[in-house]
């Protein structure tokens, strides 16, 4: 983000003014673009050299345009959402009517539904985008027209990102006290959760994974409850209440305030093993292993001004538990929180990505309120 200011903020007098020729040139009525779709009535404003393209302001005082970037120069897609989870603080934080803009972006993919067919990595044809779920990203080229360019697995089946979206979209109401912003993106934040419901089978009020890479972690496989997916969905759940609660919308609000309490009991009863919330609960090989991100949803909540996901004395301990395996026992803790370890103290060799070390994942296990104290040192570890 450190580059974007210097390049946007000593142009930012004269840019809209600079553009406005050709701009008028792109709306001229009856104009096309070469694909057939109409124009977008908007400035781009693209630096190639940063990779990242801002639009600007539009008629809509409250739009300032619209953003993208890359997660990295590997992944040619832009504004992936399962990492812009992370992501978003900093732009919420620094450029806020920006993060805004993101977000309804995503709200009105949402409502949209491509049925154009699109062949997966693993082998499999699915619809490009389906009603109802968060796209894994916005395309690459024809960006907010041609969305999911990721092809790895099927973005429909992935749990994280409807929960995530709703997430955000109530931390940035919740962060600017916008709340027309709120109004306008709620349609779009209750169909994501009514299309999470396919995923809870046994009506619990928990959503459970497919025994498969169905999440951002998306070369590792979950089955049933999981401590990531899972806490992330009460979380959701507690954030879409109140967000209801925001709109007006009081059935609703009761609604997901009642799946919310029974959620959060089932993630407590199914995962909590006395010292950390396990991987998931399906019995596996791999059900016992110590996730670095396993708070990713209570990190949220409190991020939120919700009610904390799991008790303080058990996020304690595992923020304790993670401490001491994931960061500890790795090169002495030099070298940030792996992403997986066994319970014997063996790093998780299941997949590519629970042996990695991630540093978003390092930075946010650290986040939040509280203290834990690594035993047998003077570190100190917020939370």
């Amino acid at each position: 983000m450190d580059g974007l200011p210097r390049i946007a903020l000593p142009h930012q007098r004269r840019g809209p003014k600079s553009h406005s020729p050709w701009k008028k040139n792109l709306v001229r009525p009856g104009r096309t673009r070469p694909n057939g779709r109409p124009p977008r009535a908007h400035d781009i404003w693209q630096h190639e050299s940063q990779r990242r393209v801002t639009l600007s302001r539009t008629e809509d005082q409250e739009n300032v345009g619209q953003f993208l970037y890359l997660e990295s120069m590997e992944y040619h897609m832009w504004n992936t959402y399962d990492v812009h989870f992370y992501a978003s603080f900093a732009l919420l934080s620094l450029f806020p009517e920006l993060e805004l803009s993101l977000q309804r972006d995503f709200a009105r993919a949402v409502l949209l539904h491509d049925p154009r067919p699109m062949r997966t990595l693993s082998g499999r044809t699915v619809p490009r985008k389906v009603l109802g779920s968060v796209p894994h990203d916005v395309g690459l080229n024809d960006p907010w027209f041609e969305l999911n360019a990721y092809m790895l697995h099927d973005p429909s089946r992935w749990k994280d990102l409807n929960p995530k979206f709703v997430l955000q979209v109530y931390r940035a109401v919740v962060a600017t006290g916008n709340v027309a912003f709120a109004r306008a993106a709620w349609p779009a934040v209750y169909l994501a959760m009514a299309y999470m419901d396919q995923f809870d089978r046994d009506r619990d009020g928990m959503v459970e994974n497919e025994g498969r890479p169905d999440q951002t972690y998306d070369l590792w496989s979950v089955s049933g409850v999981s401590a990531y997916t899972g806490g992330i969905w009460v979380a959701a759940l507690q954030a879409a209440a109140a967000m209801a609660r925001v709109v007006g919308d009081g059935d609703a609000e009761c609604h997901f305030r009642a799946r919310y309490r029974m959620a959060r009991r089932v993630y407590d009863e199914e995962l909590w093993n006395g010292a950390y919330f396990s991987y998931d609960n399906s019995g596996g090989k791999t059900s016992s292993s110590i996730m670095a991100d396993q708070l990713a949803g209570q990190w949220y909540a409190r991020a939120c001004g919700l009610e904390p996901v799991v008790e303080e004395d058990k996020a304690r301990s595992a923020l304790g538990t993670v401490l001491d395996y994931n960061v500890m026992r790795v090169k002495g803790g030099t070298v940030g929180a792996v992403n997986g370890m066994r319970p014997d103290g063996a790093v998780d060799m299941s997949s590519t990505q629970s042996k990695e070390i991630w540093p978003g994942t390092t930075y946010r296990a650290v986040q939040g309120r509280g203290n834990v104290r690594y035993k047998g040192s003077s570190d100190t570890v917020r939370f």
